[in-house]
C-alpha cells in the first residue's frame, strides 16, 4: 500500500514565505537570517513546524517529495535536491533553540516597523 501523500502544513507554508528575495539584505549573518525566518513562530506553531520538518527530513521522504513540498510554498528561493534537505534540517535544529530576539510580527516584509 502506498504512503499517503504529504501536504504542506500552514506553518510550513508560512516558513516558505520567510524565504524571500530580500532575506540576505535584511539579515547580514546566518544567525540574523535564521532569526528573521524562524522568530515569528511561537508556541504551538513553532512546535508544529519543528515536528513537520522532522517528519519530512527523514530518509524515507525522497528529495523529489521535499522539492514538491517546498515548491508548494510561496518561497522566492530555490535549493538543489540535497541542499533543501540540509536547509530544512538546520531549520529544525534551530527550532530546538530558544528564539533569539523579539518576534518580527511588528515589522513588514522589508524589515520596517509597522504602525
Amino acid at each position: 500500500m502506498a504512503k499517503p501523500r504529504l501536504e504542506p502544513t500552514p506553518e510550513f507554508y508560512q516558513f516558505g514565505l520567510g524565504f524571500h528575495q530580500d532575506l540576505d539584505v535584511r539579515g547580514k549573518t546566518e544567525d540574523e537570517i535564521w532569526a528573521i525566518v524562524l522568530d515569528p513562530f511561537t508556541g504551538q506553531d513553532r512546535i508544529r513546524l519543528r515536528e513537520f520538518l522532522d517528519r519530512i527530513t527523514r530518509d524515507d521522504v525522497s528529495d523529489a517529495e521535499l522539492l514538491r513540498l517546498w515548491n508548494a510554498t510561496p518561497t522566492d528561493d530555490w535549493f538543489s535536491d540535497g541542499g533543501l534537505r540540509i536547509i530544512l534540517k538546520r531549520a529544525r535544529n534551530r527550532l530546538l533553540q530558544p528564539r533569539s530576539r523579539p518576534s518580527w510580527r511588528g515589522h513588514d516584509r522589508s524589515g520596517r516597523r509597522r504602525g
